[in-house]
């Protein structure tokens, strides 16, 4: 049963994500770049939408879902940090990738079954590397 607040939260993340979307393919025309940030975005709002439906680790209710805004903060953290550019945005992404895969372990160890969807997020990361790989070496 979603509530009105459901439907807000969902909304938000909606116009964040689509606004983000149009805030940072704005910065290349180039199509690889605009792929990569796109299955970046898809993959962080997918994050968020799955650990506040449902919960990854257990219910949503669970604090040991708190654990991914670390993936969340590597990705927004770092693409400041490089200033949204290209080559660094790769190197950022395989960094998320990384994250991920400790966050893994760490949900693997403390008993948790979600090696699964925590794989399918290391692709979604992954992926967007290579997509930044492929802009920057089209850049140079």
């Amino acid at each position: 049963q979603w509530t009105a607040f459901d439907f807000a939260v969902f909304g938000t993340m909606l116009v964040v994500g689509a606004g983000a979307f149009d805030l940072v393919t704005r910065l290349s025309g180039s199509l690889a770049f605009r792929a990569a940030a796109g299955v970046a975005l898809l993959g962080a709002f997918l994050l968020v939408w799955i650990n506040l439906a449902v919960g990854i680790l257990g219910s949503e209710d669970n604090p040991a879902n708190l654990i991914y805004a670390l993936v969340l903060a590597v990705g927004g953290i770092g693409a400041v940090l490089v200033r949204f550019r290209t080559r660094g945005l790769a190197g950022v992404m395989l960094a998320v990738a990384g994250v991920q895969v400790a966050v893994a372990i760490a949900s693997y160890v403390l008993g948790y079954e979600a090696l699964v969807l925590n794989g399918g997020f290391v692709a979604v990361w992954l992926l967007s590397a290579w997509l930044f790989h492929k802009a920057a070496a089209v850049r140079t």
